[in-house]
């Protein structure tokens, strides 16, 4: 599967990539400590390897979970990845969630046409009635494209997260199907 509009950002669902053909610059962005603490959870600092790749291809490619992979048309190049995660087809809810590895193309308006692709998928193509997501209060970046998205702030989960020898929040944002098309 992939999904596309008429930017230069097409996402590439896991199902459909040679696997071989991104394992060394997604392994690349695995391994990457100040990418990966950005974002995940403590578990995600340890070294990575080929089997973590595997794992993660399986993950991404189940009945809860589509993974995708951000590629430039223009350049030919992956820029990173995100999800579609815990859907849920009962509560027609689903968690969204991105890392652009490319650093090049971090702060660029490439997680802001990936959000656009996936919650045009989620709400046209799943029927999820919410998208809802979270990030941590220091990262900027992602607070940013929450709200850039249209993703409405629902709380704070104060000192939720444990980094660098600090407690941090970490904060709720969502966008419901009404809003998506009226906002």
């Amino acid at each position: 599967m992939r999904l596309k509009d008429n930017s230069n950002i097409e996402l590439i669902a896991y199902s459909a990539i040679n696997k071989e053909e991104v394992r060394a610059l997604y392994l690349t962005w695995l391994n990457d400590i100040d990418l990966v603490q950005a974002f995940g959870p403590f578990s995600m600092l340890y070294p990575k390897d080929n089997s973590f790749i595997d794992d993660s291809f399986i993950r991404f490619s189940s009945s809860e979970t589509i993974g995708f992979f951000i590629y430039n048309r223009d350049t030919n190049s992956y820029l990173g990845t995100c999800k579609l995660d815990k859907i849920s087809i009962a509560d027609r809810s689903v968690e969204i969630g991105i890392m652009i590895g490319s650093q090049a193309a971090q702060g660029q308006g490439t997680g802001k046409k990936a959000y656009a692709l996936l919650l045009k998928y989620a709400f046209d193509v799943l029927g999820m009635n919410r998208v809802w997501g979270t990030c941590f209060s220091d990262n900027i970046g992602s607070q940013k494209l929450f709200e850039s998205s249209k993703f409405t702030f629902e709380g704070t989960s104060r000192k939720a997260i444990y980094r660098k020898g600090l407690f941090i929040d970490n904060i709720h944002y969502s966008i419901l199907k009404e809003e998506y098309y009226t906002k």
